[in-house]
């Protein structure tokens, strides 16, 4: 017999508990109550009611009948079907939790033991446990006792997340590709370390990736001078010393996975492993794949949940623009790497560069890459920006139909998701099919936006 799955908790983030039945259950509106939820599962314990309401209710107010009114709230909530209950007599009140699953105690029990004695296993199980801030959303400033605590349990959890990415760069550094995501995260997480920037310019360097090595030295450059009013310290400087300049400008080696071309003199890309079940979804491709020479539909939404097999029909997306005569442009985005503006279009347009050399790039896409030069200022005059990068796939239209896939991009930024729209409403008359790849599990607003645009087109669900 099946063991029933537990109650799972989320502290790391936004409050929330899964039932056995693994859906979210309804959080009590009241963010007080929620906080105080919060509070009894965080801390694990029996707690005096008298400590409660100083912590929550210290006020005019009855704050006995407050706490009475929050506790009938939470009990309600952990009696349906979460088998965790609230226990409370006259005098305490706490939680018991059975054997659910709280993430704030996994990431406890690592501190309290020692996170260089942890496996490397064990450290990138920790780290992806951390979701967001301690807490997140359930700030009681009135609330000067809980608070503090909050802050105090944030601060605790933040330095305990530094220490498991410094430990897992440290470990992967002979293997860069692995390393890079968790430095990009450290950065992503506080901007002003030195450490992290340092981190991510060596490993780039590791990588033969000098010049996207360079271009992140200097935004932290400027982050440092704007931000500290001086430049960087030593262990940045050092990281950028030892980057040894690329022999040809833009060359440089392909990052794994990330992106990939299928040019004239190279073997066509095909989907590994034979699909199961899809041959409603690859007649789709292969209907859409071929109008795209008579300016089909110009969008194919791959949506799925993870490990469904989305990344494997953007391969047979690619294999079929091959065959049909065209070629094909992949990309993807990384969770890590969110804070890294047109991310995934800086390495889609690199695989263009590389595929497609003696066409080269304009040197208006400068900004995006500095290796073509005209990127000092900055991006200035982003429609100029798009257009360029518009005219770029025009361009590769004109002899054969193009493709871009651009997989998992739940994960790309503001900027990157507004080119994806923008690419995509500027190709419609040319035979440029993109195919982005979404998990439906990861609730991102900015690719919701670009929905709309498919609309028109062919949405298609792993």
């Amino acid at each position: 017999m099946q063991r029933p799955i537990p109650l799972r908790v989320r502290l790391l983030g936004e409050l929330q508990l899964v039932g056995v039945d693994g859906k979210a259950l309804a959080l009590p509106a009241s963010r007080k109550t929620r906080a105080l939820l919060g509070y009894l599962i965080a801390t694990g314990q029996v707690h005096r009611r008298e400590r409660l309401c100083n912590l929550f209710w210290d006020g005019p107010d009855d704050p006995r009948a407050e706490l009475r009114w929050s506790l009938s709230k939470i009990r309600a909530l952990l009696g349906d079907g979460s088998r965790a209950r609230l226990v409370a007599d006259r005098e305490r009140v706490g939680i018991e939790l059975g054997d659910a699953l709280v993430d704030h105690a996994v990431v406890r029990s690592l501190a309290a033991s020692s996170v260089s004695a942890a496996t490397t296993k064990v450290l990138t199980e920790t780290v992806a446990l951390f979701g967001g801030e301690f807490l997140d959303g359930l700030d009681l400033p009135l609330c000067y006792r809980y608070q503090e605590w909050c802050i105090a349990e944030r601060e605790a959890m933040s330095q305990l997340r530094f220490r498991v990415l410094a430990a897992l760069i440290a470990r992967l550094e002979d293997v860069p590709t692995d390393a890079l995501p968790y430095a990009y995260a450290f950065v992503a997480a506080d901007p002003l370390s030195e450490a992290g920037h340092a981190a991510v310019v060596r490993l780039l360097g590791k990588m033969g990736r000098t010049n996207d090595a360079l271009v992140h030295y200097e935004r932290a450059h400027r982050i440092f001078e704007a931000e500290l009013g001086a430049p960087p310290g030593e262990e940045l400087k050092a990281a950028r010393q030892v980057l040894r300049p690329s022999p040809i400008a833009g060359a440089r080696a392909a990052p794994s996975g990330a992106a990939r071309g299928t040019p004239d003199d190279a073997p066509r890309p095909a989907a590994s492993g034979p699909m199961v079940g899809r041959d409603a979804e690859r007649t789709s491709i292969d209907r859409l794949v071929g109008m795209a020479a008579d300016g089909g539909p110009d969008v194919i939404l791959v949506t799925g949940e993870p490990g469904i097999g989305k990344s494997h029909m953007l391969g047979y997306f690619s294999e079929r623009m091959a065959a049909a005569g065209g070629r094909a442009f992949t990309a993807r985005a990384f969770e890590a790497e969110t804070a890294r503006s047109y991310g995934i279009w800086i390495d889609l347009l690199r695989s263009v560069q590389r595929q497609r050399p003696r066409n080269g790039l304009p040197s208006l896409l400068g900004p995006l890459l500095p290796e073509l030069g005209g990127g000092e200022g900055g991006i200035g005059d982003r429609t100029q920006l798009f257009d360029a990068i518009v005219d770029v796939f025009h361009g590769l239209a004109a002899d054969a139909p193009v493709g871009i896939a651009l997989d998992d991009v739940q994960w790309i930024d503001d900027a990157s998701a507004s080119l994806l729209h923008y690419v995509a409403r500027r190709t419609e008359a040319a035979p440029v099919l993109s195919s982005p790849a979404q998990r439906v599990l990861e609730k991102s607003k900015t690719i919701s936006r670009y929905h709309g645009c498919c609309a028109r087109s062919s949405a298609m669900a792993d």
